[in-house]
């Protein structure tokens, strides 16, 4: 016989073990089956004039240009097979009456989509599928003190000596960053897609967080860290405004974000016990 804690602990006498390791895993509180599915596109900026990250391509690709406008097309078709029923695009909620309204006049035909890939690959996919809108999921934590107090981020990197580990992050990240842009140039744009979106390259790009970044500053100074956990704090926010558009009992999501959330936001989806998270590779083939 196996008893509760509760009846254990009323017994004067010693128990006997009954509970093996792997039963009391067995035994574990199950989560309930995921009942949504979602697809998170990490993309290029299209448009390097709405980029605020912190690195930018050398050069710019011209998407609106008839060989990438082929490509985006059969991307589109691809993604198309996901049968989303909400797409989500990396602006924040505030925007969403003004990209309902150029959605409605693209729909109308009165306005002509411009280079972002929210609109190349958001706002057409929306159209072939029907939908009525998309959605804004952004979001943008004020920063933290600690970055408040540093009026020169250039100058607080540069005054990093050599062997630092912002010296380290900033070398390391150069040179990842500028690998990943220059190999746009030589793929296709969805190979190039299946690439930022591989694993490979998740856990490279993770590993230049923690290697280098996280860890600026001394033990009164945590620039690197509180800047590590402003990152998750804005993704994880993204990932909440995501969880509250499902209304309805299974949900196909489409993420499309730049590409350097999609680690994060991948482990967050795959730890709730509310979604299944789709691979890229699966839909993009």
């Amino acid at each position: 016989m196996i008893l509760t804690w509760s009846q254990a602990q009323t017994l004067a006498v010693p128990v006997t073990y009954e509970l093996s390791y792997s039963q009391a895993i067995k035994n574990l509180p199950g989560s309930p089956s995921p009942h949504h599915k979602v697809l998170i596109l990490g993309s290029p900026h299209f448009d390097l004039s709405n980029n605020a990250s912190d690195w930018k391509p050398k050069t710019e690709v011209d998407m609106l240009g008839s060989k990438k406008q082929l490509e985006i097309e059969q991307i589109v078709l691809q993604l198309k097979t996901f049968n989303p029923t909400r797409i989500c695009i990396e602006w924040l909620p505030e925007m969403d009456s003004l990209f309902q309204k150029r959605y409605q006049d693209y729909l109308t035909g009165t306005w002509q989509l411009k280079a972002g890939e929210y609109y190349q690959v958001g706002f057409r996919l929306a159209k072939m599928m029907g939908h009525k809108k998309l959605f804004c999921i952004d979001n943008k934590p004020k920063q933290p003190e600690s970055l408040l107090e540093i009026d020169d981020w250039e100058q607080y990197k540069t005054e990093q000596s050599e062997g630092s580990e912002m010296a380290i992050y900033d070398t390391l990240n150069e040179r990842f960053n500028h690998y990943v842009d220059s190999v746009q140039y030589f793929m296709s744009l969805k190979n190039y897609l299946q690439f930022v979106n591989s694993d490979e390259m998740k856990i490279a790009r993770k590993r230049i967080w923690f290697t280098g970044l996280v860890h600026a500053g001394n033990k009164s100074t945590y620039a690197g860290a509180d800047l590590t956990g402003h990152w998750y704090q804005r993704n994880t926010r993204i990932f909440s405004n995501i969880k509250k558009l499902c209304t309805e009992p299974e949900e196909r999501i489409l993420v499309i974000i730049g590409f350097g959330h999609a680690f994060i936001l991948g482990e967050m989806f795959k730890a709730s016990q509310q979604f299944e998270v789709v691979p890229i590779s699966s839909v993009l083939n």
